[in-house]
C-alpha cells in the first residue's frame, strides 16, 4: 500500500499567495538592479574611494565659491586642479555642476524605487506585480536619457 504524505499540500490560496510573493521578490530585485545599473552607467568607472569624496569636495567647492573656504577646502581642490589643469575655481563650478545634477537624480531615483516597492506590494496578483515593475523600468531609462 502506498503512503501519501499531506503534510506537502497546499491550498488553491496558500499556492496563488506563494506566487505572488515569489514574483514580488523577482520584480523588487528588477528594480533595485535596474537603478544600481543606471546609477553605474552615469558614473561610469569612477573608483568607489573617490565617488567617496564626492560629499567632501561638494563642501570644498562651495566654500572656495563662497570666498569662506578653509586651508583644507582650498588644498583639496587645488591639488586636483594641479593635476588636471584646471583653475581651482573653473574646477569648484564643475564640481558644483555635477553635484547639483546627481543629487536631483538620486532623489528621483529614490523616489521611484520608493513608489515602485509601494507599488508592487499593493499588487494582488503575478501579472500585477510584472507590468508595475516594467512600468517602472520604462520611466527609469526615461529619466537617464
Amino acid at each position: 500500500m502506498t503512503t501519501i504524505d499531506w503534510s506537502a499540500l497546499r491550498s488553491a490560496q496558500k499556492l496563488r499567495q506563494d506566487r505572488l510573493e515569489s514574483a514580488r521578490e523577482r520584480a523588487q530585485t528588477r528594480i533595485v538592479q535596474a537603478i544600481s545599473e543606471a546609477s553605474d552607467a552615469i558614473t561610469g568607472q569612477v573608483p568607489t574611494a573617490e565617488q567617496l569624496s564626492w560629499a567632501i569636495k561638494e563642501s570644498a567647492a562651495r566654500a572656495v565659491l563662497t570666498g569662506q573656504a578653509s586651508i583644507e577646502d582650498r588644498t583639496i581642490l587645488t591639488a586636483e586642479a594641479a593635476i588636471t589643469g584646471q583653475h581651482p575655481e573653473d574646477l569648484a563650478r564643475a564640481i558644483l555642476a555635477n553635484a547639483d545634477a546627481w543629487r536631483l537624480l538620486v532623489a528621483r531615483f529614490a523616489g521611484l524605487r520608493r513608489k515602485v516597492l509601494t507599488d508592487i506590494a499593493q499588487a494582488t496578483d503575478p501579472a500585477e506585480v510584472e507590468a508595475t515593475a516594467d512600468k517602472a523600468i520604462a520611466d527609469l531609462a526615461a529619466l537617464v536619457r
